[in-house]
């Protein structure tokens, strides 16, 4: 069990190399730990307010919050040090994602856009408008070519990431807090269910859920959740599943 948040725990996510976690907090502080023993590494301060959403660039190098604050940072995760500061959002920053080749980084937000950043400059690349609520979840499929976005308007739209045109809306019964491509690229998975792109045929999806007090895969019970952490709410992000709430925890599955 991770502690030194002082209010609720809103974002989790592992480095892609394994060794950092790294957690947000309506204390407006990003905790980075050490995901081999728990220790806290650092606390990276400089929001403002509430952070919604974290990210870690694919080289394991930047640390990337969103916040109330209507703000994006830039850290350097070995340091601690800020390295940029992206402005442009007039709303809270709530869904975060690197592209595959770290060149990029997308952010979904309240005032019902994503924008897409340059990595290295900061620079705003473009605005993608469309979706008639909050962007809630944002993601960049394998090849980089992709970007989708999920809403409270009840649709998970994807976009020409070199491009920003709108390739695609596809409407959905339930507002989503999170989304991912599948590895192939040809499926979405969101925290309510799978979306098949129109051209794919793929059977290449571990459908794992994290409700209750079970952990499932393709409708198996794999792991029970203690009793302790079953009122958190949880979502699962390829082979690691991420709670939040009063307590926090973050699994990463052997699949």
């Amino acid at each position: 069990m991770l502690r030194g948040h002082s209010s609720w725990v809103s974002a989790v996510a592992f480095s892609p190399d394994g060794w950092l976690i790294a957690s947000g907090s309506a204390d407006s502080k990003v905790r980075v730990w050490d995901a081999a023993t728990g220790a806290k590494q650092r606390v990276l301060r400089g929001h403002s307010d509430w952070v919604c959403a974290v990210a870690f660039s694919p080289d394991s190098r930047l640390i990337v919050p969103g916040s109330e604050d209507k703000t994006v940072r830039v850290w350097d995760a070995a340091t601690g040090a800020e390295r940029r500061l992206l402005r442009g959002h007039s709303h809270c920053v709530n869904a975060l994602a690197f592209s595959p080749d770290g060149r990029l980084i997308a952010s979904g937000s309240g005032d019902w856009t994503v924008r897409v950043w340059d990595a290295a400059t900061g620079a705003k690349r473009r605005v993608l408008r469309g979706h008639l609520h909050c962007v809630s979840a944002v993601a960049f499929s394998p090849d980089g070519r992709l970007i989708a976005s999920g809403s409270i308007d009840k649709t998970v739209r994807g976009w020409d990431a070199a491009t920003g045109a709108e390739r695609r809306v596809l409407p959905i019964d339930a507002v989503l807090r999170f989304l991912s491509f599948s590895s192939c690229g040809k499926h979405i998975v969101t925290d309510r269910g799978t979306l098949r792109l129109p051209y794919s045929d793929c059977r290449c999806l571990h459908h794992i859920y994290a409700t209750g007090s079970w952990v499932t895969d393709n409708g198996e019970e794999i792991l029970y959740i203690h009793q302790d952490y079953q009122d958190a709410y949880g979502f699962v992000s390829g082979s690691v599943i991420f709670s939040t709430g009063p307590v926090s925890y973050a699994l990463k599955l052997d699949l």
